[in-house]
């Protein structure tokens, strides 16, 4: 299942953004800055819930 994982996403990520690319070269790049956006504010809601040894980097 792991392996399978992998593979669907190694499939289907070149055929969206070549897809998103050909239709229209902003909007690939809108929905990249949309994705990296959604991943910061889900990192920083999740550093609120997680122990402080977890979030402090190492001989910090």
């Amino acid at each position: 299942m792991y392996q399978q994982t992998w593979a669907v996403a190694a499939v289907l990520a070149p055929a969206v953004f070549s897809a998103l690319l050909g239709a229209a070269p902003p909007l690939l790049w809108l929905m990249l800055a949309a994705l990296v956006g959604l991943a910061a504010l889900t990192l920083l809601r999740l550093t609120l819930r997680l122990p402080a040894d977890a979030v402090a980097a190492p001989g910090a």
